[in-house]
């Protein structure tokens, strides 16, 4: 930078300061307020971009409806494609040259489900499962990280039943805790609300923090200029528990599915945190207490819907029996884990899979 500059650049530099200190004094002779507060806007938002993050970079597609999803360029998932087939954000365990048996058995559910992120599982085992015992059928996996029964009732809406399926599981419940959705619209992901927010109230830039006065002043004098063009409706306030609204949805999940000529299972997923001589093996501070403690709180809310709703399963006591089933969260499952969580869903399904027709499918494949 050459000196000549210098003097024009530190005028600049002092007239800003000036016009600051003056729109400070301002604020203060009128009793006003600045329009933004940097330092908590700042602290909001790093707290906002560290729970998104633990979502991971896997997630590379906005979605509309339900948050967030696969793109199709993500590593995991060409290694996924390399031997199953792969249909906007669901996993179908047939080759692209294989043809669509019946039954068609949908699965739903987050991360410990999800067919992508971890390179294995339960879903996947069970479709060997078919394979081993002889038995026809199409393993279709609609599960995504992070999901809760809000998203998967959104998702059987929306796609699943365009698969025509037999059978809908929904393997849940370490997710409706609340961590997910916003606490009054759990149906809105919080990477949903992250994105709605960054369109109709968008980070403040630097410039605006160092002259936050300045920006309050003129954005209150001439609020014309300020005004929002977009706002963000979420719908009416939840007034229910988190067990109630998990109740609801897999209540709607059993009625949606029953309607569509398909029969549904919920199973009320395993983790080592809740009746699990396992606990002693994970770690809580891989979570944190609040986790751990917002986990059994939820399940102690809806341990006993298996006994008033037929279609609910208890799966907590699955994995009892065998060791090193859990990673070290206590939560996610090693490959023996799916093995065992798949055999489980396999038993609970084997009547009615026996008993299910055998029919060409309704749909081509994609």
């Amino acid at each position: 930078m050459r000196l000549k500059h210098l003097p024009v650049i530190l005028a600049i530099l002092v007239t800003l300061g000036c016009t600051e200190l003056g729109a400070f004094l301002f604020l203060q002779a009128t009793n006003r307020k600045p329009n933004i507060d940097c330092h908590r806007k700042t602290a909001e938002i790093s707290q906002k971009r560290e729970r998104l993050d633990r979502l991971g970079a896997e997630f590379t597609a906005l979605d509309p409806h339900i948050g967030y999803g696969y793109g199709g360029g993500e590593p995991k998932l060409k290694r996924v494609e390399q031997s199953y087939s792969w249909d906007n954000g669901n996993v179908i365990y047939k080759s692209k040259n294989q043809r669509w048996d019946r039954p068609i058995i949908l699965v739903l559910g987050g991360s410990t489900a999800d067919g992508v992120l971890y390179g294995h599982s339960w879903p996947e085992e069970l479709a060997k499962l078919l394979i081993v015992n002889n038995m026809k059928g199409t393993i279709i996996n609609g599960s995504v990280g992070g999901f809760s029964t809000n998203q998967e009732l959104l998702k059987l809406v929306r796609d699943g039943l365009e698969y025509n399926p037999d059978f809908v599981i929904s393997y849940s419940g370490v997710n409706d805790r609340g961590f997910y959705g916003e606490p009054s619209h759990p149906m809105v992901h919080s990477y949903q609300k992250y994105v709605f927010d960054q369109f109709s109230n968008p980070e403040p830039n630097a410039f605006v923090c160092i002259f936050s006065n300045t920006y309050s002043v003129i954005s209150q004098l001439t609020p014309a200029l300020f005004k929002r063009r977009v706002s963000v409706n979420l719908g009416v306030a939840s007034r229910r528990s988190v067990g109630q609204q998990y109740s609801k949805n897999i209540e709607l999940m059993n009625a949606i599915s029953v309607s569509q000529g398909a029969r549904f299972y919920a199973f009320i997923q395993p983790h080592a945190f809740f009746r699990s001589r396992h606990a002693a093996q994970a770690s809580i501070e891989t979570n944190g207490r609040e986790y751990v403690d917002s986990l059994s709180s939820l399940y102690q809310e809806i341990i006993d819907l298996p006994s008033t709703h037929k279609f609910i399963v208890d799966a907590t006591g699955s994995l009892e029996k065998d060791d090193g089933v859990y990673s070290q969260d206590g939560i996610h499952l090693t490959e023996k884990g799916d093995r065992v969580v798949a055999n489980f869903v396999f038993k609970t399904l084997e009547p009615a899979l026996r008993n299910a027709p055998a029919v060409a499918p309704r749909i081509s494949n994609p």
